[in-house]
């Protein structure tokens, strides 16, 4: 079977550093390609070794209306496209309905990564299948367009990550600086919670979308506090702090909800729990023996007082097995199954 996976134009895939979507993108393509004829078409600087791969612009981050530079990515693999049984569009921008629409023979698969991707659902005809990163997901999707919705669990390589039982003492913020993912949120429960050591990391450049004003007010505040302000970090610094870390927050702020959280199953893999908030696909995550759930920002502090404490404890190897289940192996498998029932 042919299969097409294309990513985003705004990072290279995988992606260098932070960046969910190019680096699933790149991950599926691999997978898939043990068992099928692959090809990644991806921005420039993108790289495969089982996969083949079309390079289309050069990598560029431009969220306005339509994702512009996803466009001129389109105008260059749209050609190659009708050669393909199978497509996977996991771009921000859905150009893919144009191929489904000229080639009705050609099986297209929309998988969304974002939360508020458009306002109406692609045309009628112009898809096989619409699929979220989750079930959160997929039943968002349904209830914002009216419209039936899979999901398709993005997976990362497990054993890619640094797995160690022993912990030290700090709490760990690892990911984009933004009010969504609730950095200012994690530097609240620092205080509350009165934990001497904190790390904070993660993707703060103004031009991949970070907002100036909110990453110095994160950053003042964290030298206030006594915060370790890293701000973005190196795959190899990444994979340390997140296997000695006592255990890494996810204190995401409203209006955000997570489709999925690749942070989530990275901090497990390297067997430290998780403590988040109930906003999207962490219930589908986290479990009572990996980390916490909590239903407000104060339950949540709450809960990492108590852990503080010594009122609880998780077993690393648990926290393991938890991301095993959403391992890029069992998420190709799920990607194959779906391929192959629509060419049969």
């Amino acid at each position: 079977m042919k299969v097409a996976v294309v990513s985003a134009a705004a990072l290279p895939s995988p992606a260098p550093t932070y960046g969910g979507l190019e680096s699933i993108a790149a991950y599926v393509a691999e997978a898939l390609a043990a068992d099928h004829e692959v090809t990644l078409f991806a921005a420039r600087g993108s790289r495969t070794t089982k996969a083949s791969l079309v390079e289309t612009v050069p990598p560029e981050y431009e969220p306005a209306p339509g994702w512009p530079i996803e466009g001129k990515a389109w105008n260059l693999m749209s050609p190659l496209l009708p050669a393909f049984d199978v497509v996977f569009d996991m771009s921000h921008a859905f150009h893919a309905y144009r191929l489904k629409l000229a080639h009705p023979e050609v099986h297209v698969v929309k998988v969304f990564h974002d939360l508020y991707p458009a306002r109406t659902p692609p045309p009628p005809g112009s898809y096989d299948v619409l699929a979220g990163v989750s079930k959160f997901h997929a039943r968002y999707l349904e209830g914002h367009w009216g419209v039936p919705v899979t999901h398709l669990y993005n997976g990362i390589p497990t054993d890619a990550l640094t797995y160690s039982a022993e912990k030290e003492d700090y709490l760990l913020y690892l990911s984009r600086l933004d009010s969504g993912k609730g950095a200012h949120v994690f530097l609240d429960i620092v205080e509350q919670t009165g934990w001497s050591r904190a790390i904070l990391a993660g993707e703060d450049d103004p031009r991949h979308g970070i907002n100036e004003h909110y990453r110095r007010g994160i950053l003042y505040r964290a030298q206030q506090l006594g915060v370790d302000y890293r701000g973005q970090v190196s795959n190899d610094e990444k994979l340390e702090l997140l296997a000695h870390a006592k255990a890494v927050v996810v204190p995401l702020a409203d209006p955000y909800r997570e489709v999925f959280g690749i942070w989530i199953i990275e901090a497990l893999a390297s067997g430290t729990p998780v403590f988040t908030l109930d906003k999207g696909a962490c219930q589908e995550l986290v479990t009572r023996t990996t980390g916490g759930v909590a239903d407000t920002a104060r339950n949540l502090a709450e809960g990492i007082r108590r852990f503080r404490a010594g009122e609880f404890e998780f077993d690393p190897y648990e926290c393991r097995a938890q991301a095993r289940k959403f391992d890029i192996r069992t998420t190709a498998t799920a990607y194959a199954d779906l391929a192959t029932s629509l060419t049969r």
